[in-house]
């Protein structure tokens, strides 16, 4: 059960890979409590049923009506209504795609009340897991389950081609003001690279103007949404994240996948999961002098950025989809079994 289905973030994205990974074997269904859009910005799966709401009441009719199987939520107030209205012989499972430490007091004290109605509760990170194991006590099965991402295949980067790439919505939460900020310096120093930030939202015109106050306008691109985004990801030598805070995240995993080298702020929470010293570079969560140091640091290593890619590559192995679709599964048996 999706915030939105029709989107095209992060979440959407893991949990259709999920979803499409687990079609061969079981009935699919992704419900979207909002649409967002008339259609869905990505398609669906094959075998995996699209279900749009229309609000809360719609999504408690739907909880309610499900009478075998099992239900996941991927948001606190999703999550909520899971475990207030499922029947009881149906498994509730509430996963948190950002972090505990992103909710205030009020928030934390309704899921004290009601996260006890789910059988289960799973966060990206052991880092978040620790934390909601720490809010909840024993009250609930909490685990660490991170995102998965599909096999690009052959599709690598060569690592040598002068582009830096970042993408995400265009929101506060990415942090594209502070990578625009940062890449100033960058430009200064190598003005023969280009900046990519691909994705689209609110923050559009704030950051058209940023770039254009910060004399940017030949220097980074916003080229939009991509729906060969691991095509441009290729092209890049490095991917940069710049996000406030983060849950696991998908497109930074996607770009390791494709051989790239990372160099992130060490925002709550994921990126150090993701990154240590073989992989790329991890710099203090908004510090846009450090930011500009590794990017430069980055790109001034030249044919060591192979060796890095290499790395972050292994490491996204971890990642993989049928790895991470099984150790759903193994839950779901656990869970069905108990009942």
């Amino acid at each position: 059960m999706l915030p939105d289905a029709y989107g095209m973030g992060g979440r959407v994205r893991s949990v259709f890979n999920l979803a499409g990974s687990l079609a061969p074997r079981h009935e699919v269904e992704v419900a979207s409590l909002d649409q967002g859009r008339p259609t869905p910005a990505l398609p669906p799966p094959v075998g995996v049923d699209l279900v749009p709401l229309e609000g809360e009441a719609a999504l408690a009719d739907y909880v309610g009506a499900v009478t075998q199987g099992v239900i996941v939520g991927t948001r606190p107030d999703i999550n909520v209504m899971v475990a207030r209205h499922r029947r009881t012989q149906v498994a509730a499972v509430g996963q948190e795609h950002f972090h505990l430490g992103r909710y205030g007091p009020q928030r934390r004290e309704l899921m004290r009340e009601w996260y006890p109605g789910l059988d289960a509760h799973v966060s990206l990170t052991e880092r978040d897991a620790d934390a909601y194991r720490e809010l909840l006590g024993q009250q609930v099965r909490t685990l660490c389950i991170p995102n998965a991402v599909d096999d690009p295949g052959d599709l690598r980067s060569s690592v040598t081609n002068p582009v830096a790439v970042a993408a995400g919505r265009l929101a506060r939460q990415k942090g594209y003001d502070r990578l625009l900020r940062s890449w100033r310096r960058v430009a200064d120093v190598h003005p023969n690279w280009r900046l990519r930030i691909f994705g689209e939202g609110d923050m559009r015109p704030d950051l058209e103007a940023q770039r254009q106050r910060l004399g940017l306008i030949d220097s980074v691109q916003l080229p939009g949404f991509s729906e060969h985004l691991d095509v441009e990801l290729a092209d890049a030598s490095f991917f940069v994240l710049s996000s406030r805070f983060e849950g696991l995240p998908m497109v930074m995993l996607e770009a390791m996948t494709l051989g790239l080298p990372v160099v992130s702020f060490d925002c709550p929470t994921g990126p150090r999961d993701l990154i240590g010293p073989d992989e790329g570079y991890l710099v203090p969560n908004g510090n846009v002098r450090e930011l500009t140091r590794a990017m430069i640091a980055m790109i001034e290593l030249g044919p060591g950025r192979a060796r890095l890619g290499a790395a972050a590559l292994a490491k996204s192995q971890q990642y993989r989809l049928p790895a991470i679709t099984q150790r759903w599964e193994d839950l779901f048996a656990t869970l069905a079994a108990s009942r």
